[in-house]
């Protein structure tokens, strides 16, 4: 299963709307699903990125008012056999992926993705595979705006992408 992830857009404080070559990255991937990580702001967002796969998103720190406020702090979904927990993160960068870990409280945890940094990142924090897709938008922490993607088969295989 191959799974497009994107956190961080901030539709509209950092961009007016989301960069058409995002969406059609996921296209040419022909992504079956969309992970958005939080800090969207405005729920058209959502809308468009439904053009390319259904999108399971969680609220970030930025996602304060109409619906993407009324979105879960975090979530655990299962998809192709994994267990994939979203989660957009708080505070400072250094120890998120443990805290973000043990907040959600679930030992079956095979993929955490999160965001709120805005750096890119693929590692593996006490057994379990993490990837943060970076920030869609143009920020202040990374020069290149970025994508992911994940592929799940017996393996679990991901890539950044420039959004």
């Amino acid at each position: 299963m191959k799974i497009g992830v994107i956190s961080d857009t901030h539709v509209p404080s950092r961009m007016r709307r989301l960069p058409p070559r995002v969406l059609q990255r996921f296209l040419d991937e022909k992504v079956e699903a969309i992970l958005h990580a939080g800090d969207i702001e405005q729920a058209g967002v959502l809308v468009e990125l439904e053009a390319a796969a259904p999108v399971t998103a969680v609220r970030g720190n930025m996602d304060r008012h109409g619906d993407t406020a009324r979105l879960p702090e975090h979530r655990v979904v299962e998809l192709a056999g994994r267990r994939v927990a979203l989660c957009h993160g708080w505070g400072g960068p250094e120890g998120m992926e443990r805290r973000i870990l043990e907040r959600i409280g679930d030992s079956s945890i095979d993929l955490l993705i999160y965001g709120h940094t805005q750096h890119p990142l693929d590692s593996t924090v006490d057994g379990v595979r993490v990837f943060n897709p970076g920030s869609a938008a143009i920020n202040y922490f990374h020069s290149c705006p970025t994508v992911g993607i994940i592929v799940l088969n017996d393996n679990i295989e991901a890539a950044h992408y420039p959004a």
